[in-house]
């Protein structure tokens, strides 16, 4: 009867967490603005794919005229881009090849991945982007 009890807590945690989390993203996307460019700004990424990251090693954007640039966790990476209609599509990176502890490789394996996808651009104040993409995963940016 306990082990009845408890599936049920838990189960009912569960629907309850996502939920909240499912709220949260509709309630900032309907305060969300179109991004235009991205021109020589330095982001850091604290969320890829609406999955939390490790806050050490901090992962980091640079954009330039249409080069961009950054920190994947344990490698450099760099590449063009173009902004078109809210639309940011990276052409493929080059990267360093360093390798490091499984859990960092992960994560720069979640944001490299990530990157190949057309992603649109939103920004929900002027310090935080959203990258969503096809699937309503959301890649968060805050300005350095």
């Amino acid at each position: 009867m306990l082990r009845i009890v408890c599936i049920i807590l838990f189960s009912l945690l569960a629907v309850s967490c996502k939920t909240t989390s499912l709220d949260t993203a509709r309630q900032a996307n309907q305060h969300s603005y179109p991004v235009t460019s991205l021109k020589n700004s330095s982001w850091n990424v604290p969320s890829v794919a609406s999955r939390g990251l490790m806050d050490y090693p901090k992962l980091t954007f640079t954009f330039k005229e249409t080069e961009i640039s950054g920190f994947s966790g344990c490698n450099q990476f760099r590449g063009s881009y173009t902004v078109l209609d809210s639309r940011l599509e990276i052409d493929e990176l080059i990267t360093t090849r360093k390798l490091c502890s499984k859990v960092v490789m992960f994560q720069e394996y979640l944001l490299l991945n990530e990157l190949k996808k057309t992603l649109v651009l939103s920004m929900t104040d002027n310090r935080v982007i959203q990258l969503t993409n096809n699937t309503g995963e959301v890649t968060i940016l805050s300005m350095q």
